[in-house]
């Protein structure tokens, strides 16, 4: 695993939001499949804060990676307790494969962008397969 990659599922799984930031330049551009497209730390501060207050329990476990200077590939399985603060889903565990690209600029990550089977998340937080195809 590269030190970037270690850096920000260390500080991802202990909710350490500032240590997360710390990994992302000023103007990152950074697009959540689940949650949308953030600008800069100001966004993605609103959209860690998001993530930690619906997770009663998260790990985002690394199993692979490929690095250039430039960029950094990670193979990753993400385990995902729902908190209460999501009604619909309050206790369901998931967990799910993906795929995250970083684009670094002197360490920092510039531009993220992941790829999991969205619909197969959407579902298994007990959303009805008609909402989960017009989300789709």
């Amino acid at each position: 695993m590269t030190s970037f990659v270690r850096r920000f599922t260390t500080a991802h799984n202990a909710r350490d939001l500032e240590g997360i930031l710390g990994c992302f330049t000023a103007d990152v551009d950074y697009r959540d499949i689940f949650y949308g497209e953030f600008t800069g730390r100001d966004g993605l501060r609103v959209l860690f804060e998001r993530t930690f207050r619906e997770s009663a329990h998260h790990t985002w476990t690394v199993t692979r990676t490929l690095a250039t200077a430039e960029a950094v590939v990670a193979e990753w399985e993400f385990d995902f307790t729902i908190s209460g603060a999501v009604r619909t889903g309050a206790g369901r565990r998931l967990a799910f494969p993906g795929v995250s690209w970083f684009e670094l600029r002197d360490g920092r990550c510039f531009r993220y962008r992941e790829f999991f089977d969205r619909a197969a998340a959407l579902h298994a937080q007990g959303i009805a397969p008609s909402t989960v195809a017009a989300i789709v």
